[in-house]
Order: structure tokens, then C-alpha cells, then sequence
């Protein structure tokens, strides 16, 4: 036998508010993420700037930035290779 829920087919409110405190959790580390990838690209153009001109790691109009960071931190051996992102992760 069912039981009858007087409220319909609602959350709780308290469920509800897990809900959006998970939601919000997800987009500030989304944001922070993406906020980090600025940095270390920024970070490594700004290194590059005391470099001759053609030891650029990143150069400034490139594409595919973020791909282009983690060859030189590999190549540093700031990051292990190990740690790579998977492929279909990576932009």
C-alpha cells in the first residue's frame, strides 16, 4: 500500500535546500576551477616575458592554452605526467 504524502509529490524543504546548497556547491567549484586555469596560464605568460622571444611557452594569441600550460608544467616537472587530465577532460 502507498503512503499519502498531503504535500503532492514536493521535497521537503529541507531536502529542497540540499538540493540548491549542492547546486551552488557545484558551480563555485566550477568557478574556481576555471579561475585557476586563468592563473597558471597567466602565470606561466608571465614567466615567458623574461624569456628570449622565441621560448615562449604560451604565446599570447595561441589556442588551446590550457593544453599548451600543462605540456610546460610537465615539462618542468611541476605536475607529474601521471597527473594529466584525462583526454575528453581536457579543453
Amino acid at each position: 500500500m502507498r503512503e499519502h504524502n498531503p504535500t503532492g509529490r514536493l521535497l521537503p524543504a529541507l531536502e529542497r535546500n540540499i538540493l540548491k546548497y549542492r547546486a551552488l556547491e557545484m558551480v563555485i567549484i566550477l568557478f574556481e576551477i576555471e579561475h585557476l586555469k586563468e592563473f597558471v596560464i597567466t602565470s606561466i605568460q608571465a614567466t615567458d616575458e623574461h624569456r628570449e622571444e622565441g621560448q615562449q611557452r604560451i604565446p599570447k594569441g595561441a589556442k588551446n592554452k590550457v593544453k599548451l600550460a600543462w605540456s610546460a608544467l610537465v615539462a618542468a616537472r611541476s605536475v607529474a605526467k601521471a597527473a594529466l587530465p584525462e583526454p575528453h577532460a581536457a579543453e
